[in-house]
């Protein structure tokens, strides 16, 4: 196979460097487009692509259905999809987003990409693991606060509970003040373990018909190496469901991750609600009354999933916001692969199949097609 080098951004990075970087550069709480390399972004996660996430990971889990991403708005061609759970990855590559394409490769030799005909290829991607676990509590920590008709301000005191504020900037979180109303909060543990480990609290505070009441999840998030493959035919990135990381890291991804994706999904809970609905409840009751008896305790199991979903998703586009900002040498990593293309050429020998040797010279094998790989076209 040939060999593939890139390079990504590293956000379990320990570099002193590296680190003063992600203090310095902030990403912004407003919401606005971002121009980079001729392709527009946006600065904000879209609730209905976090959502998609969120009931991807339910059906993929529980249907054995396959989770579907549409990699559009993070730059790569229409139709370009992520098959499987997407694990914070930012797909490059000739078929990923183009504007962070780094690869040194054969894909850039202008002679062979002039012939190719199919082309896959595999990639080691920095990822997350995330590991949560979800139950049903009696209590839970989160308290109301002001309350008018039409909106409630809940909040918790993370310290009382023997934990660490993590939602940054935030005091309280609005929603609207319904019978649907489901308030979040999350904290980190003030243990001192190599792994940080994070609560999220979920209390519908009106306790309706679903039933979820107050339910508690621990979040554990490591930095992981995934392979990730890319089908020309298909033109589909895919990761397995279930399959076990090259490599986990013993350092936890880069703090302000992990609060920024924990800001933005209590933003999309309460976002997701109104007078009439609530998108994320429903989400998990609907998918537990049409596969499971409700009365079997699925719920707590469901958000478990719904979370993971989100918070993946969420780490795919903070790597991409975050590289717009052109980090340094020091918050980058290597990427490593593979690929294998075929290359289909004409010349006077009237060949089926012509494919340049290590000279660029014309060589028939009369064959139907040829595979090109290392620089070298093999015989079939």
């Amino acid at each position: 196979m040939a060999n593939l080098n890139g390079t990504e951004i590293d956000f379990s990075s320990a570099d002193a460097d590296c680190l003063a970087w992600f203090e310095a550069n902030p990403l912004s709480e407003s919401c606005d487009w971002q121009e980079y390399k001729d392709l527009i972004y946006n600065s904000c996660v879209g609730s209905v692509d976090l959502l998609d996430a969120g009931r991807g990971q339910m059906r993929q889990s529980f249907q054995s259905s396959v989770q579907s991403i549409d990699l559009s708005q993070f730059g790569c061609s229409v139709g370009t999809n992520f098959l499987g759970p997407i694990r914070g990855v930012l797909p490059t590559g000739p078929a990923g987003v183009p504007a962070f394409d780094s690869l040194a490769s054969q894909f850039k030799n202008t002679k062979i990409l002039a012939g190719v005909t199919s082309y896959n290829y595999t990639l080691n991607f920095q990822s997350l693991t995330s590991n949560i676990n979800c139950s049903y509590v009696p209590e839970s920590p989160i308290t109301l606060g002001a309350v008018t008709a039409d909106h409630v301000e809940y909040s918790a005191n993370c310290s009382k509970i023997g934990e660490v504020e993590v939602l940054m900037g935030k005091t309280q979180i609005t929603s609207t003040n319904s019978d649907n109303l489901l308030a979040y909060w999350a904290c980190q543990s003030a243990s001192s373990s190599q792994t940080q480990s994070y609560s999220i609290y979920l209390c519908e505070a009106q306790y309706d018909k679903s039933g979820n009441g107050n339910i508690t999840c621990t979040v554990s998030l490591q930095s992981a190496i995934f392979p990730v493959t890319y089908q020309y035919t298909a033109d589909i990135f895919e990761s397995a469901h279930g399959s076990e990381p090259l490599i986990t890291s013993s350092s936890t991804a880069f703090s302000d991750l992990v609060s920024r994706a924990l800001v933005d999904l209590g933003n999309l809970i309460s976002a997701a609600q109104n007078f009439q609905t609530n998108l994320v409840a429903e989400s998990v009751a609907i998918f537990g009354g049409k596969f499971f008896d409700p009365s079997n305790q699925t719920y707590p199991e469901l958000y478990e999933l719904m979370i993971q979903g989100i918070l993946e998703y969420e780490a795919t586009h903070l790597r991409l916001m975050y590289s717009l900002k052109s980090p340094p040498r020091s918050c980058m990593q290597a990427v490593t692969g593979s690929a294998s293309f075929e290359v289909l050429v004409r010349d006077a020998c009237r060949c089926l199949v012509v494919v340049a040797d290590d000279n660029d010279q014309p060589g028939c094998f009369g064959r139907p097609h040829s595979r090109y790989e290392n620089g070298k076209s093999q015989r079939p």
